[in-house]
């Protein structure tokens, strides 16, 4: 963040790896992921420590730093650069299911498939355990005791993003953690996803992406990147939720 907007940078092939991906979820979906929203962040972060919502000025200048459009990937040399100085990465949308697909990568390495690594909402599996058809997730977290859904997984990953646990409330106002990056605000709508395939970075990204789109663009997201999406919305009251599984991927849990 510090040099990208005036030089390529180079990078790993991991952290390669996972802004490529990002960068293919950003222009498939509109820019609802968007790797670039650090500005808008930073922004939300430091106002909301002051118990205020950022201003529209501070909104509008902020957003003038974020677009994904403004991110290149160089595969030739595995090189990152930015557009404009000011503009910064924060990949809290879609590393944390790379991270848990990379534990149990390791973990295999070790002589160890029969495994399980959950880093919040975010769950990639190994083999299933013995004597069992694969590790049971809960698939929508607002939902409690025997309404709670609840899936099979193996060999592949889950990631459910929402603002069931993080959130803020100004002015008698929820707004989610999630920030729409077309707009600079805080979500309003209570929504969860949680999506299910086999790479970690890709369920998490996506589900970040359905986060902000809902229901409209699930089937198309799903179809392109092969995973299933569970979209719940209306929060603590029991909401509604609905099912994108074009591939088969969601395996009830007995």
């Amino acid at each position: 963040n510090r040099l990208a907007a005036t030089l390529p940078v180079s990078v790993g092939k991991e952290t390669f790896g996972v802004l490529s991906e990002a960068k293919e979820i950003a222009q498939m979906s509109g820019g609802a992921l968007d790797v670039t929203i650090h500005p808008l962040m930073q922004l939300w972060h430091c106002t909301t420590k002051e118990g205020r919502l950022p201003s529209s000025r501070e909104i509008e200048a902020a957003l003038g730093l974020v677009a994904h459009s403004g991110l290149s990937v160089d595969p030739n040399n595995r090189c990152v650069q930015l557009q404009h100085p000011g503009m910064g990465i924060d990949l809290g949308g879609i590393a944390k299911g790379y991270a848990a697909q990379a534990g149990v990568e390791r973990m295999r390495e070790l002589g160890l498939p029969i495994c399980l690594v959950s880093l919040a909402g975010d769950v990639a599996a190994g083999e299933a355990p013995p004597g069992a058809r694969g590790w049971t997730i809960v698939a929508e977290p607002e939902q409690r005791g025997a309404m709670a859904r609840r899936l099979l997984i193996v060999n592949g990953a889950a990631s459910t993003s929402g603002d069931t646990f993080q959130f803020v409330e100004i002015g008698g106002v929820r707004y989610s953690h999630i920030i729409d990056p077309r707009t600079g605000l805080g979500m309003k709508v209570r929504r969860s996803v949680t999506t299910v395939g086999v790479q970690g970075a890709i369920v998490d990204g996506v589900a970040t992406a359905l986060t902000i789109l809902g229901r409209e663009r699930a089937l198309e997201l799903c179809t392109r990147f092969h995973v299933a999406a569970i979209v719940s919305e209306g929060g603590e009251d029991g909401g509604n939720a609905e099912t994108f599984d074009p591939f088969g991927l969601l395996v009830p849990a007995p």
